[in-house]
């Protein structure tokens, strides 16, 4: 003898089960006690399920799950730092080639000359070092309070990078937030 399935009996006890079916599962509750039992406990589980009074989650109870959900919330520094450490790349390698066109008029030279991006390094070495020299100058006159009226235009463009890059920062961080909240 088969029995009856439990999504059958659930079916039966709910009142979805078609007609045709309903008919097969009465036939099979008068001779089986084994799913009579079965379905007197679904009915007493569904009249105890009824009457047990709905109870609301704390507000407590809800932030620590939250919490568990959404990852950022533990984090969140790190997040923002892992979320836009790729922006910030993209931009650096955007304002470093377009520095590099700028700073270079030469930049697209013939194919007897070496390869662009020997050049592209050359000039990206001669920038960092012109970085570090202009941060110790700077650094010094700091240092001795004496201020400078003059400045190259490596220093200028080196400069103006890195406002650009702080610039960008700001607005992507911008971005990012009206984002989240547009998401909550």
């Amino acid at each position: 003898m088969n029995h009856l399935t439990t999504k059958e009996i659930l079916q039966y006890v709910d009142g979805t089960i078609l007609n045709g079916e309903r008919t097969r599962v009465v036939d099979h509750l008068e001779v089986c006690a084994r799913c009579r039992k079965e379905l007197e406990f679904q009915r007493a589980l569904g009249r105890i399920a009824r009457q047990t009074p709905l109870e609301t989650a704390s507000t407590q109870l809800k932030e620590r799950v939250m919490e568990r959900v959404v990852p950022g919330k533990q984090h969140p520094w790190l997040q923002k730092v892992i979320n836009n450490l790729g922006n910030v790349l993209a931009m650096a390698v955007v304002l470093g080639i377009l520095g590099y066109a700028l700073s270079t008029p030469t930049a697209w030279k013939s194919p007897e000359q070496p390869a662009v991006i020997t050049d592209v390094l050359k000039t990206y070495s001669d920038l960092y070092g012109q970085a570090q020299q202009y941060l110790k100058t700077q650094s010094a006159k700091m240092q001795s309070t004496r201020v400078s009226t003059s400045s190259t235009g490596s220093e200028r463009l080196i400069l103006l990078t890195f406002l650009s890059l702080i610039i960008l920062i700001a607005i992507d961080g911008l971005v990012v937030r009206t984002i989240m909240r547009a998401r909550l």
